[in-house]
């Protein structure tokens, strides 16, 4: 078993979190709008922070000191199909 701080160090230094809050600050910005296509663009960007945790976080990283986390992960990714039918209606439930 790995270090626990190691392996948060090591995600927080191969993964700039910048990305994501990019991400969630174009969100917020486009709730107020509201047309179809910022609602296609909200939950595409909730569908790719879904993955990007089950993927990037559980699966790749935290798997390493938990093995849980492929259970984790495996969760994260089917909750980020989620959205895609909505997808195509640009609807926000």
């Amino acid at each position: 078993m790995t270090n626990p701080g190691a392996v948060f160090r090591a995600y927080d230094t191969a993964i700039w979190p910048a990305h994501a809050h990019l991400l969630g600050i174009l969100a917020v910005a486009l709730v107020p709008r509201p047309q179809a296509a910022s609602g296609r663009i909200l939950l595409a960007i909730l569908a790719l922070m879904w993955f990007w945790i089950g993927i990037a976080c559980h699966g790749l990283f935290f798997a390493t000191i938990n093995r849980a986390a492929i259970v984790f992960a495996v969760v994260f990714v089917v909750q980020g199909l989620m959205p895609v039918p909505q997808s195509s209606t640009g609807l926000l439930i």
